[in-house]
């Protein structure tokens, strides 16, 4: 019965992931759906599928999916000029984006929301706007956001000279230039100062500083930037009587359109009619004015129509027709400005109102969350105890492991040299007393003499190696040089050792470590001599923190039968005994490698 109730919470939770991943699949397809028919510049169903995205991620909860489908509703909805519901959704990303904690983001949806009200000509809430998205640049480190404040600065700049508080706008203005280090932002923002100057009808101020701006050698490459200046320049000197003015606003208009400058054509031909109707020059002045006309009714722009419909009807013989339109724009604009404002006045109300809702849930969960905490604590510090004692006896238990297994390697280390030490103290100085006895006692004549000593002479020599191989060695610091005197004692004319051994870490690796890595590499080269047939050998060595290795690699005959190699076999163990490895990979006519690991 156990095992069946196991079984279906296992499947039970198995289809609440797949549920789960299925979900989030669908909305990234739903994502990508919207996405597609916006490129396909099929709006209408573009924003079918945000819409559907938007539902489907707020009923699962899916936060990063919802603040995508705020995004996509408020720039599709914009493209298609339904300026209320897209700052509606900027205003619902913007509070998203501020609950997850990312201010950046928040800031950017607020400077959407402040240049749709400009657009729509609602200038005072464009301007509370701005100074709230300064608010937030105000809690964030200033070299972060130094780019959105000089916009910020800039645009205030701009809705407050629109909203005739010259002194404010130059007051943002100069905020702005304190930011700025670039050449050709400062010229933009102090041609937006010469503006001021004019509307102040400062106009030898403006002169001055507009004169300076066309002096940037950088200005040249910025055409529309210095189509702009070359246009308020003139119309400065115009209203001045300089001789020059009408000839540089006719040649900033040609300017504009050689580049292919449509607003700044209009900018100019107003200031051609102001021009012309200061000095009753009527029927130039009506010129311009058709020509304006023509431009507002290319770009579809209300507030231009109107602009120049006024100058139209003044001018016009029989300005009835023009009349009539400018004063249905006038209440459109007027009833749109009004609804912008209302509109814009619910959507703060209904932002405050859910920030207040939301502080005081976050209260009544703050509470909650410390009591939880508080019981949580408790447990917290019981299980820190438990951890503390666990993780202490853990590690009496790997310290005592590491003793004994240190020691146990030490014995080893003992007793191979007591082996070595018998084997060399008795067993070679007695095959040497034989071999003296036969020298002194067996006569020359005797034919088996000669052999006797050379059969003694061997013996010997092969007790004297097996001590050698068997006895323990003192490292110290020449623990390299002491690997690579090994290694090299097997390069000869027939095999060539290549090594980079000696640069071996001799400091952090302990005694009982050196001494195996060292029998290892000696049972690898009496193997290397007696199988391989080998003509080059290369050990190489490589640290990487704590780990080490050597490498070793061989140009032999190989073998397929190693593994009944005993000389590698206590090579594998050793290596294992200090919690290394030693592997390696050969076969019948592809020479030998091996590889040996430890840490220091």
């Amino acid at each position: 019965m156990k095992h069946i109730y196991v079984a279906f919470l296992f499947l039970f939770s198995s289809l609440y992931c797949f549920s789960q991943k299925t979900d989030s699949t669908y909305l990234t397809i739903l994502s990508k759906k919207s996405t597609r028919l916006i490129k396909l510049k099929k709006l209408d169903s573009a924003i079918f599928y945000a819409n559907e995205l938007l539902d489907k991620s707020i009923f699962i909860k899916d936060t990063f999916h919802q603040l995508k489908s705020y995004n996509k509703l408020a720039k599709y909805h914009r493209a298609n000029n339904e300026y209320f519901k897209s700052v509606n959704f900027y205003n619902k990303s913007k509070e998203l984006n501020l609950l997850l904690g990312d201010t950046i983001k928040a800031i950017n949806k607020l400077r959407f929301i402040e240049s749709i009200q400009k657009q729509l000509g609602d200038f005072n809430s464009s301007e509370n706007t701005a100074i709230e998205a300064l608010q937030l640049c105000d809690v964030l480190d200033d070299s972060i956001t130094i780019k959105q404040k000089l916009s910020l600065y800039n645009h205030l700049g701009i809705v407050t000279k629109d909203q005739y508080n010259f002194s404010d706008a130059k007051n943002w203005y100069t905020n702005a230039l304190k930011l700025s280090n670039d050449s050709l932002k400062i010229a933009a923002i102090k041609n937006n100062i010469a503006l001021v100057d004019i509307k102040q009808e400062k106009f030898s101020s403006a002169i001055n500083s507009l004169d300076l701006i066309l002096k940037n050698t950088r200005f040249e490459k910025q055409s529309k930037q210095k189509a702009r200046v070359m246009d308020n320049l003139a119309y400065a000197k115009s209203k001045l009587n300089y001789y020059e003015a009408e000839k540089e606003l006719k040649i900033a208009l040609e300017f504009r359109k050689k580049i292919n400058d449509v607003k700044g054509q209009f900018a100019s031909n107003i200031h051609l009619i102001q021009y012309y109707i200061n000095r009753d020059q009527n029927q130039k002045a009506l010129q311009y004015a058709k020509d304006a006309y023509e431009i507002a009714l290319l770009t579809n722009s209300v507030i231009s129509k109107i602009e120049v419909l006024s100058y139209l009807i003044r001018l016009e013989d029989n300005p009835k027709t023009f009349a009539i339109e400018y004063y249905k724009l006038t209440d459109s604009v007027k009833i749109a400005r009004l609804q912008a404002k209302n509109q814009f006045a619910k959507i703060k109300y209904e932002t405050d109102n859910l920030r207040e809702a939301k502080i005081v849930l976050e209260k009544e969960t703050a509470q909650k969350d410390l009591k939880l905490s508080q019981e949580a604590s408790k447990r917290n510090f019981l299980i820190l105890i438990t951890s503390i004692l666990v993780i202490g006896v853990v590690m009496i238990i790997i310290n005592w492991r590491q003793r004994i297994k240190i020691a146990s390697f030490n014995a080893t280390i003992k007793t191979e040299n007591r082996i070595s030490k018998k084997v060399h103290d008795e067993m070679a100085n007695d095959i040497s007393d034989i071999k003296t006895l036969v020298k002194n006692h067996i006569s020359s004549t005797n034919p088996a003499k000669k052999q006797l000593i050379n059969m003694l002479n061997t013996s010997y020599i092969s007790a004297r190696d097996i001590a050698t191989e068997t006895g323990g060695i003192v490292f110290g610091d020449s623990f390299g040089k002491t690997l690579k005197n090994l290694l090299m004692q097997h390069n000869d004319d027939n095999v060539k050792i290549i090594t980079t051994i000696n640069g071996i870490d001799h400091v952090t690796i302990e005694e009982y470590k050196k001494n195996a890595i060292y029998r290892a590499l000696q049972e690898l080269m009496v193997n290397m001599n007696k199988h391989s047939q080998a003509t080059i050998v290369t050990i190489a060595y490589k640290k990487d923190g704590k780990h080490h290795e050597i490498r070793y690699t061989d140009n032999g005959i190989g073998t397929d039968t190693v593994q009944k190699n005993r000389g590698l076999q206590n090579a594998v163990t050793r290596m294992q005994d200090i919690g290394g490895s030693f592997n390696f990979e050969t076969s019948k006519g592809n020479g030998f490698k091996a590889s040996l690991k430890f840490k220091a």
